[in-house]
């Protein structure tokens, strides 16, 4: 009934689908509508962060800020942004697994292993020493040395069997989580078959009958709020799969250790038992020739044993601060990757001379705007600017945020809010020009109230108005409204006379 022009949307800006915010129509109109509840302290809704990150879509769109450019470098940016957090959680893990242990400091581990290194040397040379002070007979030379390397298999042997049941453990520990997993997955999509498509006909907590139509597309029709994302059943039945694959393929690592443990099992029960064999041999050998060379070698084995894993185990640790090093090289270069896509994204925004055109008379149009209002003296003359990467309307430097006077507010959200709709009738902007404003003098208070302020405000929408040639249509809804617009008051309403009356259209007039 009011005649409005039809609205040409663009398409949105593309985003994955986990991050997807669709732009409609109503988006658009929100630059079109100043609320009584915001017009004291929101640009366009811009406190609340979905109505925000709309907001700045619609700005793009309809200044002309985005292109399929801009958008390859923002999707490759948010791919880079989210490599790099994956790298940083890598480190953080590394450092929180380290802390608090005595390894935690690479410079202590390097002198250890250093340390354990001489002390092999060492053990070598006194092994050296022991077996050059026993008979020269070689057949017992050549029993000692048999036993001395069936004690250095059995300790390397059970090094390992130690490993294998740590690795068994944790893979065991890990199986059972997939299980409970993949259970409760399969719980969670026979709960979505079993309660898809079950529509409410009476209120489950009055009894009372429910009409589908008392909501919309958006907006359940039980509770009218807007329901909450959720994930689809072919989500779950992946995420199934996936825990699935990783469950047999936990399995198949936990069957290879224990077959391995079985198989080092057997290789310690033989060496021990070839052990015991030489050791008696030896021991028969021996029976004339006491001497506690053999205990002293066996100590010595037993030493360079556990020297030997000691070593092992510091370059387990050092091969973990290599990786933490690697990790560190490549978010050094992800984040100076991320610089230069971030200047070619400022690069391609600053090319395009056409959009930087019609942002610049959108902020000389605020500017003279805000200068024809009654402001406060440290605000005469102030410039009117758009932040260039929140679209965030300042006055004199000052953010929006920065304004302590309601009253303020409101002038800005006004000035501002006109300038949009001048510059898109300049520009012929996808914008539609009507304009609709709650509540201008009830920001200025009772008791300060100043109508040399709100009637500035008054003469600056009617010369909006006429400067569109009645191309724009602005509503306003207030309770005091001075004497300049009173020409232009078509009806009143009050608490005694609510309704509009029947010849409401007829009293309107042409622009």
């Amino acid at each position: 009934q009011l005649g409005l022009p039809r609205l040409e949307v663009p398409s949105a800006p593309t985003k994955p689908e986990s991050e997807a915010t669709p732009v409609s129509v109503n988006d658009f109109l929100a630059y079109c509508d100043l609320p009584k509840e915001e017009i004291r302290s929101d640009v366009f809704g811009h406190r609340h962060p979905f109505k925000d990150i709309k907001r700045r879509y619609v700005f793009e769109i309809i200044y002309g800020q985005y292109d399929v450019n801009v958008a390859r470098l923002q999707d490759d940016l948010r791919d880079l942004r989210a490599r790099i957090r994956s790298f940083e959680s890598d480190r953080a893990a590394f450092e929180r697994l380290l802390a608090g242990t005595p390894w935690e400091n690479r410079a202590v581990l390097e002198r250890e292993l250093e340390r354990l290194r001489n002390n092999a040397v060492d053990l070598a040379a006194a092994a050296a020493r022991i077996s050059d002070g026993s008979p020269r007979d070689s057949a017992i030379a050549s029993l000692r040395m048999r036993v001395s390397r069936l004690d250095e298999q059995v300790a390397e042997r059970s090094l390992l069997l130690g490993r294998e049941d740590v690795d068994i453990e944790r893979f065991s520990q890990l199986a059972a989580q997939l299980e409970t997993q993949i259970a409760r997955l399969t719980r969670a999509i026979v709960a979505n078959q079993t309660l898809l498509d079950i529509e409410f006909v009476v209120c489950p907590r009055c009894g009372a009958s429910i009409d589908d139509g008392r909501g919309d597309a958006e907006h359940c029709y039980l509770c009218l709020q807007t329901p909450s994302p959720a994930y689809g059943r072919s989500d779950l039945i992946g995420e199934q799969d996936r825990l699935a694959a990783q469950l047999a393929e936990t399995r198949s690592l936990l069957a290879s250790r224990r077959k391995r443990k079985e198989s080092l099992n057997a290789e310690i029960r033989k060496l021990q038992s070839e052990r015991q064999a030489a050791g008696r041999e030896l021991d028969d050998s021996l029976r004339i020739f006491v001497s506690d060379s053999a205990a002293r070698l066996q100590e010595v084995a037993a030493s360079r044993a556990t020297v030997a894993e000691g070593i092992t185990r510091i370059q387990d640790y050092l091969r973990l601060f290599e990786k933490r090093d690697h990790v560190q090289v490549e978010l050094g270069q992800l984040k100076s990757r991320e610089a230069e896509l971030l200047a070619e994204l400022d690069e391609a925004m600053a090319r395009r001379d056409d959009v930087e055109q019609r942002i610049s008379d959108l902020e000389t149009r605020f500017t003279e705007i805000l200068n024809r209002l009654s402001l406060p003296a440290f605000l005469q003359d102030a410039q009117g600017k758009i932040d260039r990467r929140t679209y965030m309307p300042t006055v004199g430097g000052r953010s929006f945020e920065a304004l302590q006077s309601e009253g303020l507010a409101v002038e800005v959200n006004v000035a501002h809010a006109l300038a949009h709709q001048l510059n898109s009738l300049a520009h012929g902007l996808a914008l539609p020009n009507i304009l609709l404003i709650d509540g201008i003098s009830g920001a200025f208070g009772e008791k300060g109230y100043d109508p040399a302020r709100v009637s500035a405000i008054y003469e600056q929408i009617i010369k909006a108005c006429e400067a569109s040639g009645g191309a724009l249509q602005v509503i306003i809804a207030d309770t005091r409204v001075p004497d300049v617009a009173r020409d232009s008051i078509v009806t009143e309403l009050s608490e005694r006379e609510r309704l509009v009356p029947a010849d409401f259209l007829a009293r309107l007039r042409p622009p």
